[in-house]
């Protein structure tokens, strides 16, 4: 039996667990290592063995961090899914109370900044690089004569990121989940006969990437009111969080649409998760660097 909280997911739990398809399976695309599909556990994907595990010089690990995660957004996610749904089913609306409001926005925040293209994107700035140089020398001066086991057994740069990672995914994020609560959120959903959403290992895709401000006191900070959200809670449903206008009638979105939709979380995402096969039959894309060209990238790939 695999030890608890070995699989670190950088996606809500229970949001993987919407994209279930046959079998209880996800069909998974995971760019990096293959050119086709293969349907795998949900527990298996967009995660890290340890991602936010903290290791101690003697080689123990503390998992306070995916706890953490876990009571405050995953296991909420599945009950607050599910009654904006029965409000959608009732009143043709998504109408959000001011708790599912401030939740979707801790969802959103909490998603983006435990995700690792954030986190190896942090490691590389000067102020968190020499935070990490001063806990090397803590761990240092605490080993004293002796080896440091989870350097031996992981490897230094594994063991910091944990550290980073751990410590990120448990910051205090309200002043990020109030700017985003009160931005304009709006719903999307698939036409009658459209495709699924696919969800990505990148949750969402904004106009620029974490920056370092030098006026600022925040690391991270989030796009202006001119950046978009995207984030895909349910396989029929995608929030689009911008500018300052609530709209709570769904936006349609057909197959075409879904084609596009779809083919941005391919392209910004290392790997993407689907109900079934078809949900990623066509999409397409535009290179980057390429985005005012009419040549794109059309997705064409095969179970395995």
């Amino acid at each position: 039996m695999a030890p608890k909280y070995k699989k670190n997911h950088f996606v809500a739990k229970s949001i993987i667990a919407q994209f279930l398809g046959a079998g209880g399976k996800v069909t998974l695309w995971d760019k990096s290592v293959s050119e086709n599909l293969e349907l795998r556990n949900p527990t298996s994907v967009h995660s890290v063995d340890y991602l936010y595990a903290k290791w101690a010089v003697d080689g123990t690990r503390n998992s306070e961090a995916e706890k953490a995660l876990d009571d405050e957004v995953d296991d909420q996610s599945v009950a607050t899914i599910k009654e904006l749904i029965e409000s959608f089913e009732s009143t043709g609306r998504f109408e959000v109370t001011l708790l599912q409001r401030l939740f979707f926005a801790r969802l959103l925040a909490r998603t983006f900044i435990r995700n690792p293209t954030t986190l190896n994107h942090l490691a590389a700035l000067p102020r968190v690089r020499f935070g990490l140089f001063l806990h090397r020398i803590s761990r240092w001066i605490e080993r004293g004569k002796n080896a440091d086991i989870a350097y031996e057994r992981y490897g230094r740069e594994r063991v910091l990121l944990g550290e980073l990672a751990s410590q990120a995914a448990t910051s205090n994020i309200d002043s990020f989940v109030i700017e985003i609560a009160k931005r304009g959120f709006q719903f999307c959903i698939p036409e009658n006969n459209a495709r699924n959403f696919i969800l990505g290992s990148q949750p969402f895709l904004i106009n620029n990437i974490a920056s370092e401000q030098a006026n600022s006191s925040r690391i991270v900070q989030l796009p202006d009111e001119s950046g978009e959200f995207y984030l895909v809670l349910h396989p029929r449903i995608m929030i689009k969080v911008h500018g300052r206008e609530d709209f709570f009638e769904p936006i349609p979105l057909d197959d075409e649409d879904m084609k596009r939709i779809n083919g941005l979380f391919v392209k910004y995402s290392n790997s993407v998760i689907a109900v079934n096969s078809s949900d990623l039959d066509e999409v397409w894309y535009k290179e980057f660097g390429k985005e005012t060209e009419d040549d794109f990238v059309r997705v064409s790939i095969s179970q395995k």
